[in-house]
């Protein structure tokens, strides 16, 4: 993948549309797991790691017992719940450094 000028000026308005309570509120328990923890990812990169958390959690207040966000405490304990975690430094780094070089154009 190459990234262009017109990749990394579509990653800073993706975050920027995702960089809405609201729209986690109404749309979080709507993805998948993965598609959550993507989102998640490239918040935290973008430094918006409240926004990133409330996504997930909003989310994980409806995922099914089982599922890797869960919140119910009744999973049983071979059922691995996972964390979102942050994106590598050298990944959250590169992120970043575009979309602040975006955001001064």
């Amino acid at each position: 993948m190459k990234f262009t000028p017109e990749l990394k000026a579509a990653v800073v308005d993706i975050v920027d549309v995702f960089d809405n309570g609201e729209m986690a509120h109404d749309l979080g328990k709507t993805f998948s797991c993965w598609e959550i923890e993507c989102i998640a990812q490239l918040l935290r990169a973008a430094y918006h790691d409240e926004v990133a958390d409330y996504w997930v959690h909003r989310h994980a207040l409806d995922d099914d017992c089982g599922d890797s966000h869960c919140l119910c405490g009744e999973c049983p304990e071979d059922e691995e719940v996972i964390e979102v975690k942050p994106p590598t430094p050298s990944i959250a780094s590169t992120w970043r450094r575009w979309i602040a070089a975006m955001r001064r154009r």
